[in-house]
C-alpha cells in the first residue's frame, strides 16, 4: 500500500501534535474581594480635640485623688444606611501604675488621665465602645468624660497632657 504525500504529512502533523496535547497544563484564577460600607465622616470639630481640664488645686488631688469630670462627644456624621453600629477603639500610652488610665506626659507628677463613657465604663488603652447609628440623623455620637486622677497625697503641681487615638470600625 502506497501512502500519498498528503497522508504522510497529515500523519506527521498528528504525531508531532499529540505530545503537546498530552503535556498540557491548566491554571485556575480565583478572583476575590469585599464590598464594604462607605465610612461615616468624623465631624470636623472632632478630628483633633483638646479637652481642657482647667486649673485643679494640688490639694484637691492630694485629698480626693481626682479632679472634676469634663464631658465631651465625638460625633460621626453622614453614615450610610447600611451602617447600623460604629465601634470605637481607643489607644494611648497607659499609665504604668494603673494601665486602666492614660499616662500624663505633662510636668505635674504622680497623676494620670481617666477616660470613661457617660455611664462610667472605663475606656483605658485598647478598650472598645460601640454605639448605634441614628437612622434619621445618620449620626453616631460617642458621649465621653475625662478627669485627672491621682494617688492622694503624692501630686506635685504642673501641667497635664495625654493623647488618645480613636479608631472606628463600621458595622
Amino acid at each position: 500500500m502506497k501512502l500519498s504525500s498528503a497522508s504522510l504529512t497529515l500523519a506527521s502533523v498528528c504525531f508531532l501534535a499529540s505530545p503537546l496535547v498530552i503535556a498540557a497544563d491548566t491554571s485556575t484564577v480565583n478572583i476575590t474581594g469585599n464590598v464594604i460600607a462607605s465610612p461615616c465622616v468624623v465631624d470636623a470639630t472632632n478630628s483633633v480635640m483638646t479637652i481642657n481640664l482647667d486649673d485643679i488645686q494640688a490639694t484637691t488631688l492630694n485629698n480626693d485623688g481626682f479632679g472634676l469630670w469634663k464631658t465631651f462627644a465625638i460625633t460621626l456624621t453622614t453614615c450610610p444606611a447600611s451602617t447600623t453600629n460604629v465601634e470605637m477603639t481607643l489607644s494611648g500610652t497607659p499609665n504604668p501604675v494603673d494601665p486602666t488610665r492614660y499616662k500624663s506626659t505633662g510636668t505635674a507628677t504622680n497623676l494620670s488621665v481617666e477616660l470613661t463613657d457617660n455611664a462610667g465604663v472605663n475606656l483605658g488603652n485598647s478598650k472598645k465602645m460601640t454605639v448605634a447609628v441614628n437612622s434619621s440623623t445618620k449620626q453616631a455620637v460617642f458621649n465621653l468624660k475625662t478627669r485627672a486622677f491621682a494617688t492622694p497625697g503624692t501630686v506635685m503641681p504642673g501641667t497635664i497632657a495625654s493623647s488618645v487615638l480613636a479608631t472606628f470600625v463600621y458595622k
